[in-house]
């Protein structure tokens, strides 16, 4: 196993303490991280970044072990309702996975293994 691992995130929209379930899909050689749910509020009236940074909401973080071993490739982002249908990306405003057992090189921080946004594309490396 690779671990222990750091999620985080800042969401447009309130959340309490949504829960984090991680789910192997062995078929599809992915990791499947969810995080949610949670109530979304009236949309603010101010508009623009401003907005978005005013009511966004900290997410705590969640630490946790993947429960397989090995390289990750890529990854994608989604923003879904209940019934697992797409939503604006614009409720997210940034993820991030850490590795806490890594620092950066040139930094003494822990290691990003990814980060991204409402803009990242997905990522996909060559095998």
């Amino acid at each position: 196993m690779v671990g222990p691992l750091l999620l985080f995130a800042t969401l447009h929209f309130a959340a309490d303490t949504p829960p984090l379930r991680v789910r192997v899909d062995a078929r599809r050689h992915e990791i499947v991280l969810r995080l949610g749910p949670f109530a979304l509020p009236a949309t603010p009236s101010m508009a623009g970044h401003e907005a978005m940074h005013h009511h966004a909401v900290e997410v705590p973080v969640y630490r946790f072990a993947l429960p397989v071993g090995g390289w990750l490739r890529g990854f994608r982002i989604a923003v879904q309702d209940e019934q697992g249908h797409p939503l604006p990306r614009r409720f997210l405003h940034h993820v991030n996975l850490l590795h806490l057992g890594r620092r950066q090189l040139t930094e003494p921080i822990f290691e990003r293994t990814l980060g991204g946004g409402q803009e990242t594309a997905d990522v996909l490396l060559p095998k």
